[in-house]
């Protein structure tokens, strides 16, 4: 198996002259592989992982865990220090087009136009005169937005000092079956390596991402 990635985070471990956050989303594989190749670096060189993978409180598993559940396991039970953003509690709606204005920036334009692809892929909200065919403007879909997941992992990994505001975390002790799915949530406990998002505030989350896109 290709272990380019691996061997990648390993050797920016190793030339690491500081702690380094990773922030993990999807499968968990080349994070658990690499743990597994040298536990000690990832000891003494990781901050903190940032696991985007996951539900909490839902009985419905993620497709991220579902793409390698051992690895998932191998990470939240490894004792390092992490910060699980799982998908039941982190989730929020993002209304883009009403927040974001296309003619802003580029970057503006860029996210809006991809958030309303999603729409564009779906078959209910294909043009009826173009079945199966997505419109030339996806500006169309003005009134729709996206739910969204993993954003909340990079304001927490910029240490931005307005995160706590937007986001609660919590110390939790969790265990988890074969699957990866979770079988106890303990909340609270100071001496837990893992702390996770609990809940998220929407609307300043939201205020938070257009301040930073519509400049």
């Amino acid at each position: 198996a290709d272990q380019g990635g691996v061997d990648m985070l390993l050797k920016i471990l190793r030339e690491s002259t500081q702690k380094v956050d990773l922030i993990a989303v999807g499968s968990m594989t080349d994070c658990a592989v690499a743990f597994n190749r040298e536990p000690e670096l990832f000891k003494e060189k990781v901050e903190t992982i940032y696991v985007v993978a996951g539900t909490m409180e839902s009985r419905a598993q993620d497709w991220n865990v579902k793409l390698d559940p051992t690895a998932f396991d191998r990470i939240m039970t490894s004792g390092l220090p992490i910060v699980w953003v799982p998908v039941d509690t982190s989730m929020w709606y993002f209304p883009a087009p009403q927040m974001l204005v296309a003619t802003k920036n580029q970057l503006a334009r860029f996210l809006l136009n991809e958030n309303l692809y999603f729409w564009l892929t779906t078959g209910d909200y294909m043009m009826k005169d173009a079945p199966g065919l997505p419109p030339k403007d996806r500006y169309l879909y003005y009134d729709l937005g996206l739910r969204l997941w993993s954003t909340p992992v990079f304001v927490l990994a910029s240490h931005d000092p307005d995160a706590s505001k937007m986001l609660t975390l919590t110390k939790v002790h969790v265990t988890f079956d074969k699957d990866g799915m979770v079988t106890s949530v303990k909340y609270g406990g100071a001496d837990s390596n893992i702390t996770a998002i609990k809940s998220v505030n929407g609307k300043l989350l939201n205020q938070f991402i257009v301040s930073r896109i519509n400049r």
